[in-house]
Formats: C-alpha cells, sequence, structure tokens
C-alpha cells in the first residue's frame, strides 16, 4: 500500500532526513522511535505532503497505491488527504477548532470530499464511531467543544474524525503523547480495533517502546535522520542489533528499582553534518571507518536489516 524510497527532505537547506525508505501492507502498523529531533515528524509530514514553506523533498518517491505522491498537484493530494490517507496530529486538544463543536468536525471532513451531504448522517456515523471508541455518552460528545473535554478524549474524538471516511492509511505523530498511562492504553486499544474493523494501515511516530510493543508490527527505530534499524517489533525489540536500539531499550525504567542508563553524549546537529555514522560520536564500538562513511545496509533476518557495521552478532 505504501512504498518509501530513498526520501529526503530539508528544512531552512538542513537535510532532516536522510534517505528513508520503508514499506506497509494494508492492515499493518508501523512505528517510528528515537529522540526528540531526529526527524520523525518530518518524515510523517512529508508522507502526508503537508511540509511547511521552510521545507523541500530534495529526492525520493512516495508511492501510495501505486501512486507517486511526490508528483501530484495540490488539488489530487486534497482529494487523497482526509479521505484515502489521514492524519492524527500532535496534541489533539488544539487540532480541533475551540470555536466549533465536536460535531462539527465530523462534518467538515466528509463534506470536504463528498460534497452536499446530510448533517444528520454525518452526525450520526460521528456518534457510531464514538460509540466504537468507548464513549458511554456519544450525543454529548458530539455537542461538546474540544476545550470541555479531556486529553484522552480529545485523543479519541481526533482518532474519530480521521476514520470518519475509513482510509486505507492512518499518519498518527505521538498519539498517547502526554496522556496517562491508563489512558495511553484505551487509544492503543482502540486503535487495534479501528485496524481490525477497517483494514486500515497505520504509520505511528512515538518516542514511547510500551506504545510499540503494544500496538505496532513493524519498528523503525530512527537517529540523526535516518532509519538506523527496521524489523518486525519482536526482533527489534528482543534481539536489537544496532548500538542505538539496544541503549534506547536500556535507558527504559524497569521495576527492579535500578537506574536506568542513559545515552552519553548529544544528539547530532543537522546544522553540522557528519561525513560517517551520526551515532558514532556516542557509539561505544564506533571505528574510524564509522566517522568517514555511512555503513551499508546489513541482513539480520529476512524481514530485519541494520545500519551498522558493528552490529551485534556480527
Amino acid at each position: 500500500m505504501l512504498e518509501i524510497n530513498e526520501l529526503s527532505v530539508s528544512y531552512y537547506d538542513v537535510e532532516t532526513v536522510k534517505g528513508v525508505s520503508l514499506s506497509l501492507e494494508a492492515g499493518q502498523i508501523a512505528g517510528l522511535v528515537g529522540e526528540s529531533g531526529c526527524g520523525k515528524s518530518t518524515f510523517l509530514r512529508a508522507v502526508m505532503m503537508l511540509l511547511d514553506e521552510e521545507s523541500r523533498i530534495d529526492g525520493g518517491s512516495i508511492f501510495f497505491e501505486g501512486q507517486d505522491l511526490t508528483q501530484m498537484k495540490e488539488e489530487q493530494l486534497r482529494r487523497l488527504r482526509g479521505n484515502e490517507i489521514a492524519m492524527v496530529f500532535q496534541n489533539a486538544a488544539l487540532a480541533g477548532n475551540p470555536m466549533k463543536r465536536v460535531r462539527h468536525q465530523f462534518y467538515e471532513t466528509v463534506a470536504s470530499h463528498y460534497g452536499k451531504v446530510s448533517k444528520q448522517e454525518c452526525y450520526a456515523k460521528g456518534e457510531e464511531l464514538l460509540r466504537t471508541l468507548h464513549f458511554s455518552d456519544p450525543k454529548r460528545v458530539m455537542k461538546s467543544y474540544p476545550f470541555e473535554l479531556s486529553g484522552g478524549m480529545n485523543q479519541r474524538v481526533a482518532l474519530a474524525v480521521a476514520m470518519v471516511n475509513h482510509p486505507k492509511l492512518m499518519l498518527a505523530d505521538e498519539p498517547t503523547s502526554a496522556l496517562d498511562v491508563t489512558v495511553q492504553a484505551q487509544v492503543v486499544k482502540r486503535m487495534k480495533e479501528l485496524r481490525d474493523q477497517f483494514g486500515t494501515a497505520m504509520l505511528v511516530v512515538t518516542h514511547n517502546m510500551g506504545v510499540v510493543a503494544q500496538l505496532c508490527d513493524l519498528v523503525g527505530v530512527m537517529y540523526g535522520g535516518r532509519i538506523v534499524e527496521w524489523g518486525m517489533v519482536q526482533e527489534v525489540l528482543e534481539q536489537p542489533s544496532h548500538p542505538y536500539t539496544r541503549a534506547l531499550i536500556e535507558a527504559i525504567p524497569d521495576m527492579s528499582g535500578a537506574d536506568p542508563k542513559g545515552i552519553p553524549g548529544v544528539p547530532p546537529d543537522f546544522t553540522k553534518p557528519l561525513p560517517g555514522c551520526d551515532f558514532a560520536p556516542r557509539c561505544p564500538y564506533a571505528s574510524s571507518a564509522c566517522q568517514e562513511r555511512v555503513p551499508e545496509k546489513c541482513t539480520v533476518s529476512q524481514t530485519h536489516w541494520v545500519l551498522c557495521s558493528h552490529r551485534k552478532g556480527a
């Protein structure tokens, strides 16, 4: 359904996404994890073709069902956005119009693609989706303004609005951020239910490994604008090959009471590009070759690859 080949994106003439490739089948959920500022959100906006004026796609292709989105005109993209491809933005409480009730968001999303439609029919669709997302009183929620709802409720409303046209692909940017763990679990469960019900593929950006483990089929670990490891969730989390992936997992607090391990050093500065591996300055295994050239992609298994010359098991 989605095939991205060597996608590169610049922000203020600084390369922030560097030759990223991935593919996604119908009904699959893939996660992208990594530290803040590694290019995850920029990449997601590029897939949606929603970059701002300071950003541009420098190269690569984004094929959605055989059509290259980078070659489409804006009018063609508008027909896809919100219809076949939907997006859930960060901080759902601010994503909705504060001057409009929730029900208007459902009506606007449907009417923008199907022209003259019945408001009552759109409201009924919205209520049905809210009920699917386990709202106890969907009629009250439909009549509410975003500021009258909690963070978790707004997050589920954003998911429902994104799903109202039954899109084939949903992009979600930090869909569980700023939510407590109980509400996070609810949102993850509802996203899986929506996937199972509608067969929607999802690409989810998060910094939460727990969300990845519960929600995703595939995961990509992103660092310095590149995906440095990609594979099935179980493979990557249980047998991480890249030193950065291992460091991320070791940094997760556990119930033993031991202090989690930090990652020495700081993330790379995109304005000062390195000739070699971006993780080399922080990597305990880095050699002179790592500092001179970007490592080639190495296959760990049929569904698992890593961008590292000193991967685990090599």
